[in-house]
């Protein structure tokens, strides 16, 4: 329909050539704002209010089920089994450090990863923490310091990466 004219979908397959590509500063910046604000613009189709019920359902579920949070609920099957464990990896000074310092060296997308990394582990998200450290920790040896860090600390001595007790069904 229009000559000379482009539509970029609010998706993410597109939004991210298109702001890896592209020049022009001020489609640039209206791209993404539209693409971050999805879902948050107050009208019919703004998410708020499913977030919020979300997150009473999810803690809803983690109390029915016998744990102090959903977070708590989620990790218990994973490698630190808590989400105090979770962080205490990630806030680990030393290790924080290094990771850091991977990031820096990465770039500006690593140290960004690193970040959110740190802000999943805090939501209790372990999931996604993972998936941001692995693709900042391709270093071998810094993965190995990492296991090693894990095996000095004693309060993470009785994290072990497959539980030996069965964990609980997910509903």
């Amino acid at each position: 329909g229009h000559a000379g004219r482009w539509a970029i979908l609010n998706t993410r397959s597109s939004v991210e050539p298109f702001l890896e590509y592209s020049t022009r500063r001020d489609l640039l910046e209206k791209v993404w704002r539209t693409f971050v604000n999805r879902g948050d613009n107050g009208d019919a189709h703004d998410n708020n209010l499913l977030i919020t019920e979300i997150l009473k359902l999810r803690a809803e579920r983690a109390a029915l089920l016998g744990y102090p949070t959903h977070a708590h609920w989620r990790i218990e099957d994973q490698m630190a089994k808590t989400p105090e464990r979770a962080l205490a990896l990630l806030e680990d000074p030393a290790l924080a450090e290094q990771l850091a310092d991977v990031a820096n060296k990465n770039g500006v997308g690593a140290q960004l990863r690193f970040e959110l990394a740190r802000d999943a582990a805090r939501r209790g998200d372990v999931e996604a923490a993972r998936a941001l450290l692995d693709e900042i920790l391709k270093d071998d040896d810094l993965r190995l310091q990492f296991v090693d860090r894990i095996a000095a600390r004693p309060e993470l001595r009785s994290i072990q990466k497959v539980s030996s007790s069965p964990s609980r069904a997910r509903p």
